[in-house]
């Protein structure tokens, strides 16, 4: 199978969206808003047109993921600027199928690429750790209740993320 991964167009948009829905229908922990959050990040100051890739098998849409810009406030004065991943979104009939892994692939590519130090994430408990992604100490917090075992993150330079305690502010289109 053949997946290219390229940057969303604006012509994706409603096939994207489909894909997200689609992906996260049985998912247990979902509450099946992901497409939702998608479009309000896309709207946001901290959407990255670079960072909103698809996967596309045979001319179709068939995958999405989507990085944007967060923030670590340590000390109430300090900023440590990253990326949130969130969310990865495949439809059932490409996932195990490798088209995940070439999104996040990329996806880390194109964020070493344009300098960003870390990614944080909130997901399946083992999936990400092949991908070198750690689970975050209690140093890093989140803004909302979350189980620690679901709470990733990964480093690209110096091990950034070694070096970093406090909130995590992600943009206002993750918290409504």
């Amino acid at each position: 199978m053949n997946i290219q991964i390229r940057q969303e167009i604006q012509q994706d948009i409603p096939f994207v969206q489909h894909v997200i829905r689609e992906a996260f229908t049985n998912e247990p922990f979902s509450d099946q808003s992901e497409h939702l959050l998608v479009s309000r990040l896309r709207n946001s100051k901290e959407f990255i047109p670079k960072l909103s890739l698809v996967a596309v098998v045979n001319d179709d849409i068939v995958g999405h993921i989507l990085f944007s810009k967060l923030s670590v406030i340590q000390n109430e004065n300090k900023i440590h600027e990253g990326l949130a991943l969130a969310p990865v979104s495949v439809s059932p009939a490409y996932q195990k199928m490798g088209v995940g892994t070439a999104l996040i692939k990329k996806g880390h590519s194109i964020a070493r690429s344009l300098g960003f130090p870390f990614v944080i994430l909130v997901g399946h408990e083992h999936y990400y750790l092949k991908f070198g992604y750690k689970h975050l100490k209690e140093n890093i917090s989140f803004p909302f209740d979350v189980p620690r075992q679901n709470c990733f993150g990964i480093s690209f330079f110096n091990d950034a993320l070694t070096h970093i305690s406090g909130t995590i502010q992600y943009d206002e289109a993750f918290l409504l």
